[in-house]
């Protein structure tokens, strides 16, 4: 509590009180949460000055007041700058999509020069999206380099597999358009081709690069893998006794490779393996020995001679029989019925027995004119066609209906000699 006097005997009391109001018969007033209490006492022995002493309240609020005042500015100052400090922190956090713009090199203003643009081709290759390549290949303005074109090979061959092989095979040949040359994508194609089974297909590839004007290193390559893939062919189609279809690869073999004597000189032979001597003949004239031995073409020329004069058939009522012994002086002699409808010779049970055959204990079913019958195998371990020895014949037992004779003699008799009717017989 503060006192202030006027001189007269009036006084004036203040007092600050924390917390709560004071009921007065005086002034209150409340500042920030205190309350102002004033009291006036009148001493009464002087008279009083009009306005005087209400001045002097006046001066007593005020020296309280300015400090509150002072207080109040400096709160909303500072609830001013906490406003203002969390806008600013407000407008700070960014999202992290925010940053990565904000991150991002500003765009650079064309100089005359544009850029330069991403490689296309160099992604879809890390990424091994095939088809995508094959698209991208397809493209009509699409121009491929050859260094993108090793790219590719490098790619496929780093990552070949049967799975793949088919959009592989895709690209090299959308690839082979625009670099027709390129020797190393025509070999991994054949490889593709080999890996799809395409055994054929991969022949053809090989013989292009043969014939294609390519470095001889490259010629020579690929004249041994189209040797191995050609061996695998022709064994496969000799084991199913498919001797029209051998010699017509070997047609196709020789026609796509022309300036082979070795090709041509087996495309002759497969003529007369499958009968038709007097066409191997002409074509044996026509091969050289660029490629082949002479001794070679000797003895396919005397193949050729022998089969044009036939093993001495005879023919009986428009029908060519053949001559069987179980003897090379002819004894226990007999006649066969050349028959080049037939894959097997039989032989009647009199011939079986002339020739000493062995039963094998197996029956098969055979297809006659008088339908399908079962009859019996047996194995010839000797005998004599037309003065020739055959060994190890397999046959079979001649069904009953047909014992008006001794036997049939088949094509794998024949074969064996290269007896096979000519236009002369």
């Amino acid at each position: 509590m503060r006192q202030f006097g006027d001189g007269c005997g009036t006084r004036a009391a203040v007092q600050i009180l924390p917390g709560k109001a004071i009921a007065s018969s005086a002034r209150q007033g409340e500042l920030g949460g205190q309350q102002l209490q004033l009291s006036v006492h009148s001493g009464g022995g002087c008279q009083q000055k009009p306005g005087i002493l209400e001045q002097s309240l006046v001066d007593l609020a005020m020296h309280f007041v300015k400090p509150a005042v002072f207080a109040l500015v400096l709160l909303g100052s500072g609830f001013a700058a906490g406003v203002w400090y969390a806008q600013v922190s407000s407008e700070a956090v960014v999202t992290p999509q925010e940053t990565s713009r904000q991150l991002a090199p500003a765009p650079v203003q064309a100089t005359g020069t544009p850029p330069e643009s991403v490689d296309r081709l160099a992604v879809l290759l890390q990424n091994k999206q095939w088809y995508q390549i094959t698209e991208w290949l397809q493209a009509p303005t699409q121009v491929v380099t050859y260094a993108q074109g090793q790219a590719i090979i490098q790619a496929i061959q780093a990552n070949m597999n049967k799975y793949d092989a088919l959009a592989m095979r895709r690209m090299l040949n959308l690839y082979l358009t625009h670099q027709p040359d390129d020797s190393s994508a025509l070999f991994l194609l054949s490889d593709l081709q080999l890996l799809e089974g395409m055994e054929e297909t991969a022949l053809q590839t090989l013989l292009g690069i043969m014939s294609g004007g390519f470095a001889q290193e490259q010629v020579e390559r690929a004249r041994r893998e189209a040797d191995r893939l050609i061996e695998t062919i022709t064994t496969a189609l000799r084991n199913r006794r498919a001797f029209s279809e051998l010699q017509q690869f070997w047609q196709h073999v020789s026609e796509r490779y022309p300036s082979s004597d070795a090709y041509r000189y087996r495309w002759a032979r497969s003529l007369l393996l499958a009968g038709q001597v007097d066409q191997a003949h002409r074509l044996l004239a026509e091969v050289g020995t660029t490629d082949v031995a002479q001794d070679s073409l000797d003895e396919l020329a005397r193949d050729i001679a022998e089969a044009r004069q036939g093993p001495g058939f005879v023919q009986r009522n428009g029908q060519l029989v053949a001559t069987v012994a179980s003897s090379v002086e002819g004894l226990n002699q007999f006649e066969l019925l050349v028959d080049t409808g037939a894959n097997v010779t039989s032989l009647s049970r009199r011939a079986l027995r002339q020739l000493n055959a062995i039963a094998t204990g197996r029956n098969v079913r055979v297809r006659t004119a008088a339908g399908t019958v079962e009859t019996e195998v047996f194995v010839v371990p000797e005998m004599y066609v037309q003065g020739r020895l055959v060994t190890n014949l397999r046959t079979l037992r001649l069904p009953n209906e047909m014992l008006a004779m001794d036997g049939l003699l088949g094509t794998d008799v024949l074969r064996r000699f290269k007896w096979m009717p000519v236009d002369s017989l």
